[in-house]
Parts: structure tokens; C-alpha cells; sequence
């Protein structure tokens, strides 16, 4: 398991764009956060990782960065955990600015990369106390809904628009952030840690495990595993 270095030493002054994977906003957001910058007389370099490292990348690779800039197409992906694995210090947009901007668009079963036509939302819980319907796409319960996103963790520095982020960029105190995100990172591996032997003991030892896939469907007492 990966360890991030035990106190903030970046090697670039650049800070990292993500996700990884270009995206229809990193053009529009490389250009804009600089210029805003400059307007603020602040140097502010935004990167792909692929235009300073070459091939494949690494966790300490992560690490170089100043820090992450993150404009989220879903609410939980695997460069996210990536991220918070290297406690690297992470802007992240407001609900608000991610609903006003359309930028995330991979959050609800029903989306079409999911069930699309086929989801068939199911009937509120009776102890349900929040506000929407997690499926709701009207601009409230989005924003509602996004509060529970994987990137608000307890660590992250959330901007309203770029100027904003550009005061932000400028005010934080980075080393600060990165032992908040260490300390973060150590309560999800604990949490984990804590469920995975929970989960341990409730397994049966020698017991007969289902040699086709009716059965296992039967053992779970499920029509299907989708």
C-alpha cells in the first residue's frame, strides 16, 4: 500500500488538473484559472499530468503537484480515490458551481450509461428523511444530493467560481491541508479495516460455496446480481 511522503514537499510549482482523462472542461478551465491569476498577479500554472510525466504515472508522481484542481464528471470514481490516497491539497467546486456549469453528469442509475429506460426508481423508504429523491434532476435535489459526493471530504477547499479559487489558491495554507488529508486518510483505512474484519467473522468456515451462477443467485436470494 502506498505511503505518501510525511510532510508536504511537492516538486512542482504547477498545480494538477483532473480528472486524468481529457475532458470537454480542461481546455476552458486550463485557460481561464491562469487568467485569472494574472489578473490577480498570482502565477498559477494548471497542467494535464500527461504534458509532465510521460507514460504511465505513479502515486509519488501524484505528489509532485502542488496540488489538484478538480472539475468531478461523477460523484465517486477511481482517480478520485487516487487523490485522496496521496492526500495531495484538493480545490473542489461548490454543488452550486458543478449544477450551474453542468459539469457532472455520471450520478444517477437512472443515467444513461447506467439503466437509462430501463430504471425503475423504487418506492421511498418510510425512514427517509431527506429532502429528493436521489434519481430527482431538478437543480435543488442535485445540488442536495451532491453534498455526499466523495470529494467533499473533511480536507477539501471548495470555490464558488474562479475568482474565488484564485483567492483560495493564493490564501491556503498547503501544508496545513496535507496533514488534514494524512489524517483523513488514516480514518478511511481504519473504517475499512474495522468493516473488513466485521465482514471476516461472519463468514462460515468450510462452508459449500455455489458451483453455478442459479445458485449463487439462490444463496443471495436475488433474480439478479445487475
Amino acid at each position: 500500500m502506498y505511503s505518501p511522503p510525511t510532510s508536504y514537499s511537492p516538486k512542482y510549482n504547477e498545480y494538477l488538473y483532473a480528472p486524468f482523462k481529457r475532458n470537454p472542461f480542461y481546455q476552458q478551465y486550463s485557460t481561464q484559472i491562469p487568467e485569472a491569476c494574472n489578473s490577480s498577479n498570482f502565477e498559477c500554472p494548471v497542467v494535464h499530468i500527461r504534458e509532465k510525466i510521460k507514460g504511465r504515472f505513479t502515486y509519488s508522481d501524484i505528489n509532485s503537484f502542488k496540488a489538484v484542481i478538480v472539475f468531478p464528471y461523477a460523484v465517486l470514481s477511481y482517480y478520485l480515490a487516487d487523490l485522496i490516497s496521496t492526500a495531495i491539497p484538493m480545490f473542489v467546486p461548490s454543488p452550486s458551481f458543478i449544477v450551474q456549469n453542468k459539469i457532472s453528469y455520471d450520478m444517477k442509475a437512472g443515467d444513461l450509461s447506467y439503466c437509462g429506460k430501463r430504471f425503475q426508481e423504487p418506492p421511498r423508504h418510510p425512514n427517509s428523511k431527506h429532502l429528493y429523491s436521489p434519481e430527482d434532476s431538478s437543480e435543488e435535489a442535485t445540488e442536495y444530493w451532491l453534498q455526499y459526493a466523495s470529494y467533499y471530504t473533511p480536507c477539501s477547499i471548495i470555490f464558488n467560481n474562479i475568482s474565488h479559487l484564485v483567492e483560495l489558491m493564493k490564501t491556503t495554507n498547503y501544508s496545513h491541508v496535507y496533514e488534514c488529508n494524512l489524517k483523513y486518510r488514516q480514518h478511511i483505512i481504519n473504517h475499512n479495516k474495522m468493516q473488513w474484519n466485521k465482514l471476516f467473522r461472519k463468514i462460515q468456515v468450510n462452508r459449500v460455496m455455489p458451483t453455478s451462477w442459479n445458485e449463487s443467485l439462490n444463496w443471495f436470494g436475488e433474480t439478479s446480481f445487475y
